[in-house]
This record gives C-alpha cells, structure tokens and sequence, in this order.
C-alpha cells in the first residue's frame, strides 16, 4: 500500500469538485482489515439483503392487511402508515407496485462503524450516493495492492455490471429460414 503525504491526498480531493472544500480526517495510508473482518462484511452483506426482503414482506403484508404470524393473529397496518408517512402518493404507488416484489435495488449500502466490539451497523441506505468517492478513495490509496476491499475499478465495475443486468435483454435473433 502506498505511504500518501496529506498533501498528495488534500490535492488529490480539492482537483475534484464533488469532494472540494470538504473538511476530511485523513490518513496516509489505507484503514487495514483482517482477514475475518473483510470475511465479516461478507456476512454483513448477506445478512443485509435478507433483513432487506423480510422488510419488503412486513411492509407488503401490512398494506395488504395479511397476518404476520403463522400460529396466532397479528395485523400491523401501522408499520405501511409508519414507513408511508410523509411521501408522495407517486412514491407509495410506486413502492406497491407488483411488478417491483422481490426487485432488490442495485446497492444495499451499510455504513458500519468498526468498534472494539466489531462492526456496528449505523444505517442501511439504499442510494448509491458513496460508490463514487469510495471508489476515488479506493483508486487514490490503491497502488495495485489487491488488499483493498473493492481494490482499483472492482467496485466501480461491479456497480456497472449490477446496473447492466437491470437493463431488458434484446430477444435473440433468429436465423431466416434458408430458401
């Protein structure tokens, strides 16, 4: 990993208008993980893509007025009033439309902070917002050393390669029948 003077890494960030001005904590070197704490976001991810369908399902089955529980009654129409409130009626229609069950959005996206205890997850966003300075904080400390989580474009392409399988498929050309 590359030794970054503050210089560098401040230059490097006011060239680039997004990130100009900012007050940043830097560092000249890349925040090392552990093997079992990269193998621990692994486990955060996953858990975070179930947390994100059972979170579909309560919600959906709350709008539907469905029981939650297989073995005794539990209605919560509370929880679609709770997460309905204060969206546009466009944005309710939209998060209840059947043709989107089951769709997970391209970035499930944990801020995690790393405690004496492990990693504790502080919010679950949905928006792409950080990729784009993750990744010139990747590309910036990088140095080629594959180390790094998400390491020189992997993230970058990555999040391409998520939103390209969003994109229809073309159906397949068929040959004309030879006459």
């Amino acid at each position: 990993m590359p030794d970054l003077s503050y210089t560098t890494i401040e230059s490097a960030l006011s060239a680039q208008p997004l990130f100009a001005a900012k007050t940043w904590q830097l560092s000249p070197e890349a925040w090392p993980l552990t093997h079992e704490q990269v193998a621990q976001l692994g486990q955060i991810g996953s858990a975070c893509l179930e947390f994100h369908q059972a979170l579909e399902t309560l919600y959906l089955w709350s709008v539907a007025g469905k029981n939650l529980l297989r073995n005794k009654p539990l209605l919560a129409p509370w929880v679609a009033e709770y997460l309905d409130r204060g969206k546009p009626a466009s944005l309710v229609e939209h998060a209840r439309d059947a043709r989107l069950r089951g769709v997970v959005p391209p970035v499930l996206r944990p801020d995690l902070l790393l405690t004496e205890d492990g990693f504790a997850l502080t919010e679950l966003d949905s928006v792409p917002g950080g990729i784009g300075l993750t990744a010139f904080l990747n590309r910036l400390y990088d140095g080629g050393d594959s180390r790094i989580v998400g390491h020189g474009d992997l993230m970058v392409e990555s999040f391409y390669q998520s939103l390209a399988a969003l994109q229809p498929r073309a159906p397949a050309r068929r040959s004309s029948p030879s006459s």
